[in-house]
């Protein structure tokens, strides 16, 4: 009989939290459970978003499925873009109205997807090329956007791109207005640091 998708997005994120845990023995019906959605996302995963897409490769290569794990980065760097004004980014991710379609988010999460896996199984160069180009893309999305989450983007960027430099200054009040500096970019040869972004905000009334 042919297996049929019973796997949601919300067993997915479950997996990939559950994933970090790898020290926690599961027993009983919960390691029954765990394997079968995971043998789930292993066949269906080219069914869901770029977010889960990346989700499932890290659960996959954590848990030593490393097949599907390279199957999926390599499908996702087929449908990448790679410009050298914009780095390496995708058409489909534009963000949208729900929670799991934040794009940047999406492309943090693909950062810590390639970092993880490709650094298992590639150079060292090869990687941080590619996390370099990743992360570009983050750097001109925040040039030009306010992001607007609380979650740990920049934390996860900084982590795999240690040449960044990410400095928010104290806010300063001044006539009821706000204004934050924010350095966002690398370091040079120089050394300087290049400044990226500057934003203004309004008290709320």
């Amino acid at each position: 009989m042919q297996m049929k998708k019973q796997c949601l997005l919300s067993d997915i994120h479950y997996l990939y939290m559950r994933s970090f845990y790898g020290d926690i023995p599961l027993e009983g019906q919960l390691k029954e459970a765990i394997a079968y959605y995971q043998s789930q996302s292993a066949r269906y995963w080219q069914d869901f978003n770029l977010y889960a897409k990346g989700m499932i490769a890290l659960v996959q290569h954590r848990n030593g499925n490393v097949g599907v794990a390279k199957d999926i980065l390599a499908s996702l760097r087929e449908t990448a873009i790679s410009s050298e004004e914009l780095g390496m980014y995708w058409k489909e991710n534009t963000g949208g109205a729900y929670w799991n379609q934040a794009d940047v988010e999406t492309q943090a999460l693909l950062i810590e997807a390639f970092a993880e896996i490709e650094a298992a199984s590639s150079s060292s160069a090869t990687t941080r090329k590619t996390i370099d180009e990743l992360r570009l893309w983050l750097v001109k999305n925040k040039q030009t956007t306010q992001w607007k989450t609380t979650k740990t983007e920049v934390a996860k960027l900084l982590k795999h791109t240690p040449g960044l430099l990410y400095v928010r200054l104290k806010p300063c009040l001044a006539n009821g207005i706000v204004t934050i500096r924010e350095f966002f970019g690398s370091l040079d040869s120089s050394p300087t640091v290049k400044i990226y972004d500057v934003r203004y905000h309004k008290l709320p009334v």
